[in-house]
């Protein structure tokens, strides 16, 4: 089986047509499972879910990050300026896969058909599969908004995407020429995730480096990154792990505002830890904590196919 991860806060709008994607893979549903991740959401998520709960089994998980020890370590002076916790939910979402391989991937991504059953295949191989993506600009949202978009073929959205620009520039892989982020597709063993105790959740408060130190220890404890997009940006899709990220830049939550000085100072105490990790690094994270994060949990909901829901304790 194949669990996938979403970590989600809001977006129900764009989340509903990552979702959909999911309808479109190769990859057998009855072989599927989605662990929604919610951080406790201010929007009804349930409208996203609606359209693939009968066909496919999907697990509501709904957490309060400010439960965490983390985050009120780090919010001494009150307010919420928590805005990024993907170590958190990816680390619960760890916990609870019931499949053998796991696939991380961003609420906002429409992935191509064979995206799935390609890492899937990799991850059984025992390696950590991650591929392309492409940041789309607002243009390509509206896109979205104004057609069926359910009738283009993935190659066609994709040059689609490609022709209205990207968001903000990225390429966290220039050694390799790839425009690539680990955190918005990657499939790994979950046994592997589990031996070294899930992401570490020291990283909190920025979106840089967590991923790359979860990937490091990955590979350290035997599970090889590996590229699985295409040789370059440009030809048919294939059986090539490919997505395209909706935007959502325009948001004004404070979560979101790469600009702010509090957002900077996250990214320069991600950076700091991550230089202290490749000083001295170690295989196994969150040895003096729990590690999965299971007590911030509110209430899970299990949609199994063609059955009704299930809550559970």
């Amino acid at each position: 089986m194949l669990s996938i991860i979403y970590s989600i806060y809001n977006r129900r709008k764009i989340f509903k047509r990552g979702l959909e994607s999911i309808l479109r893979q190769s990859f057998a549903p009855k072989n599927l499972e989605i662990l929604i991740v919610d951080d406790n959401s201010t929007e009804p998520i349930e409208e996203a879910i609606s359209p693939i709960r009968s066909k496919i089994k999907v697990r509501h998980i709904i957490y309060d990050h400010t439960k965490s020890p983390i985050y009120k370590e780090l919010n001494r002076k009150g307010g919420d300026d928590w805005y990024h916790t993907q170590a958190i939910s990816a680390n619960i979402g760890i916990s609870k896969a019931e499949g053998e391989v796991i696939g991380l991937i961003q609420p906002e991504m429409i992935l191509s058909p064979h995206s799935l059953q390609t890492g899937y295949e990799m991850a059984k191989d025992g390696k950590a599969a991650f591929g392309e993506v492409w940041l789309g600009a607002q243009q390509f949202n509206q896109f979205l908004d104004d057609n069926e978009w359910q009738k283009y073929s993935y190659d066609q959205l994709y040059e689609i995407a490609r022709k209205f620009g990207t968001e903000y520039p990225y390429n966290h892989m220039p050694d390799q020429g790839f425009y690539e982020m680990y955190w918005y597709t990657m499939f790994f063993s979950t046994k592997t995730a589990r031996d070294i105790n899930g992401v570490d959740l020291r990283y909190q408060t920025g979106v840089y480096a967590e991923d790359d130190q979860f990937k490091m220890r990955m590979r350290m404890a035997g599970c090889p990154d590996t590229w699985a997009g295409r040789p370059n940006l440009t030809g048919e899709v294939g059986d090539r792990i490919v997505g395209i990220h909706q935007s959502h830049s325009h948001e004004s939550h404070r979560r979101q505002q790469r600009e702010s000085l509090f957002w900077n100072e996250g990214a320069n105490r991600n950076r700091a830890l991550f230089r202290d990790f490749c000083a001295n690094p170690y295989t196994v994270a969150n040895e003096k904590t729990d590690p999965w994060n299971n007590s911030l949990i509110i209430s899970e909901v299990c949609y199994e196919i063609n059955q009704q829901a299930k809550t559970r304790d």
